[in-house]
């Protein structure tokens, strides 16, 4: 079969050389590859996206640009919409091609891809996506989940960066000429490029990850051995395929190692959070519903207050609540917390506060510069405790601050005006308030009382086969499908998957 003359790699969510398959099959199909990335305006404009994410794509792009320049080759930075830069791309230099990863992102993506599909097929262009993960398109049978994951991630090797990209002196000229635009980062905001996903990873199986197992809960320590590889993995600076592979060589490297057992259990847990990435984001992908509506039919109409006010003191960390409000203020500041802390926030405004979770979507995600929104929209629902068999779980800020913070280090970093009170003195803040910190705004026992109360209500009304009927289809196959109302709280079908 004769190769295509020209052919387009569109960049996404995978800003990568190494382990890309779009760009691996473009080099194979065609004699010239042009790699092309859009950063859409309705994209950028979109309520859940901010600066932390727009700097996360210019930052990996510019890395990548550098890695392409290297191998004289380019990439065509577009500020348009996709369509209207495909538009002018075909009208220059005709092409015969487009390759691409699938997203599993929010509706406006997916019908974006819908919107490319369609240009392309009107115009006799092929178009071709290439999974990055164990997701499947269009949902999959739970029940045979397993299979996909060794098949694509445990069974398949990383693929290794292209060595050459062929591209003409004329195009080359055309992708200099689109720069990409300059965007100040903030020193605590964490970078994301190929370059500092390999170190992120090499650092964290070089020595940060022995204490992950039992370092990952706290925001003292998790900060440090946690993987921190979240972001790379949300930006696609690197995949899970890469990630596992490289911890599987760790394991062999540690065979006779005295700390062999520590860092084994530590490794272990840490790949369990990345099959556990891909189940959320596999949810999504089946029930693209769930960005709006919770994934229980019994709890869709949940009489959330939505008080602008509470909402406004929740986002700006002054709830008076000094765990909550750390928690908030770091992620404005650093775009990451630890797994646990975000669990915190969110409960605390479904349950304490009386928020919507989908109210709360766009603030957070605007905050979390690894934004990735099958963990996003699952988390929110299970922390909100509208799934429907999860255990209803709600956070006490004054429990996490004593038993993750007792020394109150993360609290008075984040929360100047309490650095000259002692922790015993910020603990007994609800009922004696400190003068220069905002008092309570809300009594916390009683508000998630009443939530608590509605939440069991509707999940006693459920009709058990309509919650056996969504486990079936969305459930994690560690334990049977409940069959009828569990007697007792489970525990979340989840651990941590941020750290």
């Amino acid at each position: 079969m004769s190769r295509l003359s020209r052919a387009l790699w569109w960049i996404k969510r995978d800003v990568r050389l190494a382990d890309n398959a779009a760009l691996t099959t473009a080099l194979e199909a065609a004699r010239e590859v042009l790699p092309l990335f859009c950063e859409e305006p309705s994209l950028v404009a979109a309520p859940d996206y901010s600066a932390m994410h727009v700097t996360a794509w210019r930052e990996g792009l510019c890395d990548l640009r550098a890695r392409l320049q290297r191998l004289h080759a380019d990439l065509y930075f577009s500020p348009r919409e996709v369509i209207e830069t495909l538009d002018v791309l075909y009208a220059r230099y005709p092409f015969q091609a487009i390759f691409a990863h699938e997203e599993i992102g929010i509706r406006q993506t997916y019908h974006r891809d819908l919107a490319v599909a369609t240009w392309c097929s009107e115009r006799g262009i092929a178009y071709r996506e290439f999974p990055q993960s164990s997701v499947k398109r269009g949902g999959v049978n739970r029940d045979h989940y397993g299979r996909l994951w060794q098949e694509r991630i445990a069974g398949t090797p990383p693929l290794p960066a292209p060595l050459h990209i062929p591209m003409t002196a004329d195009l080359r000229e055309a992708c200099g000429r689109s720069a990409i635009p300059a965007m100040r980062k903030p020193t605590l905001w964490q970078s994301v490029s190929e370059a500092a996903a390999r170190t992120t990873l090499a650092s964290f199986l070089g020595d940060r990850g022995r204490h992950y197992s039992g370092g990952i809960s706290s925001p003292n320590t998790a900060m440090h051995h946690g993987s921190r590889l979240s972001v790379h993995l949300a930006w696609g600076t690197i995949t899970n395929r890469q990630v596992w592979h490289a911890v599987q060589a760790r394991l062999r490297e540690l065979d006779g190692d005295e700390q062999r057992a520590q860092w084994a259990r530590s490794l272990q847990n840490f790949t369990s959070r990345l099959h556990w990435r891909d189940h959320f984001t596999q949810r999504l992908e089946s029930e693209p519903e769930l960005e709006h509506r919770a994934l229980h039919p019994a709890f869709r109409d949940v009489p959330y207050e939505d008080d602008p006010t509470l909402l406004a003191a929740w986002v700006d960390g002054r709830t008076g609540f000094p765990m909550v409000d750390a928690v908030m203020r770091c992620l404005a500041a650093t775009g990451f917390v630890n797994f646990r802390m975000r669990a915190l926030v969110v409960s605390f405004a479904c349950h304490a506060l009386h928020l919507d979770w989908r109210t709360i979507h766009n603030p957070l995600a605007k905050v979390f510069r690894d934004f990735e929104p099958g963990i996003h929209f699952n988390q929110l629902q299970m922390q909100a405790g509208v799934v429907g068999w999860n255990a209803i779980r709600v956070y006490s800020p004054a429990k996490q601050f004593l038993e993750q913070d007792p020394r109150a280090a993360f609290v008075k970093r984040w929360l100047p005006e309490l650095r000259d009170h002692s922790p015993a003195r910020i603990a007994g803040h609800a009922d004696d308030p400190i003068a220069v910190y905002p008092p309570p705004v809300v009594d916390f026992r009683l508000r998630t009382a009443e939530m608590k109360a509605i939440l069991f209500r509707l999940r006693k009304e459920a009709d058990p086969a309509v919650t056996a009927a969504v486990y079936r289809r969305h459930g994690s196959r560690t334990k049977p499908a409940p069959t009828r109302r569990p007697r007792k709280p489970q525990r979340p079908d989840q651990p941590s998957l941020f750290d």
